[in-house]
């Protein structure tokens, strides 16, 4: 028995039907899930960290071809995310050779947030990001072949880059036509846009509401996304009850009151 099958053991014999079902109405669509509590998939993680088996777990997990549950690519998230740097250009290619395991939003967000080093590291990361949010440039013809990658470098720019001597650069990769591709596409895309938006708008609430006005003016962001993104930041309560009002009475005449229902970007249906 491999480390992946001890761990798939280990995950199945920790699975509980309630959490299946709780979970399963957030993650429609993936059902090579076994409904196992995020504490044991943390724990899992660890211990392979502690035990020095890091590099021959992911050998495996990442193996291609070869068939992962869903928290098991959690696990492997998180190996990846937590494995100690020798060089962080080799630790950012094992990144790139995870990112085909990302195939929901719980994956990919919890790499992304749980990759420490790239805040420590913003610089040298930052290439890397930016490839991530440009992936839809391979293959302009289709950008939602490249939601997972895009939306991946979104949540690390709003976990690791909202920051004000970023803003400047973050804002310029956000409005690049190629994250904005699959935000009109996709809607996980849009929504990794707009959560990205709202964190850095806590960052300089003024300057991102000045950044949304120009890309909804010059149409280069759908009117969905930049409502979800409004949405955001009222919901937030990083923002005072005066710049919600504002925020609202400023964009209100800016987008329209309905959005049409087939929209490629509409929520899914659960």
């Amino acid at each position: 028995m491999d480390l992946l099958d001890a761990l798939t053991l280990r995950l199945k014999a920790a699975a509980h039907p309630s959490y299946f079902a709780t979970v399963g109405a957030q993650l429609p669509g993936v059902d090579n899930r076994l409904g196992v509590p995020m504490g044991v998939v943390r724990s899992a993680a660890k211990d392979i960290l502690r035990s020095g088996s890091g590099d021959a777990f992911l050998e495996e997990a990442l193996r291609p071809g070869r068939p992962v549950m869903h928290e098991a690519a959690l696990v492997a998230g998180l190996v990846v995310c937590g494995l100690p740097t020798r060089d962080f250009a080799a630790k950012l290619e094992l990144a790139q050779r995870f990112l085909p395991a990302v195939t929901n939003w719980a994956i990919c967000d919890t790499f992304a947030t749980g990759f420490h080093e790239v805040r420590a590291r913003r610089e040298e990361a930052f290439d890397f990001v930016a490839s991530l949010c440009r992936r839809a440039g391979e293959a302009p013809e289709a950008p939602e072949r490249a939601l997972w990658p895009t939306r991946v470098g979104l949540v690390l720019v709003l976990a690791h880059y909202a920051h004000a001597d970023w803003l400047d650069r973050v804002r310029e990769l956000m409005a690049d036509p190629r994250p904005l591709a699959v935000a009109r596409t996709t809607y996980y895309g849009s929504m990794g846009w707009a959560w990205a938006h709202q964190v850095l708008s806590v960052v300089d609430s003024a300057g991102a509401a000045d950044f949304l006005e120009g890309l909804v003016r010059s149409e280069k962001i759908d009117p969905l996304t930049a409502r979800r993104s409004i949405r955001k930041i009222r919901e937030s309560y990083r923002a005072s009850a005066e710049e919600k009002e504002a925020l609202v009475a400023r964009f209100r005449p800016l987008l329209p009151a309905r959005i049409e229902k087939d929209v490629p970007n509409r929520k899914p249906d659960l």
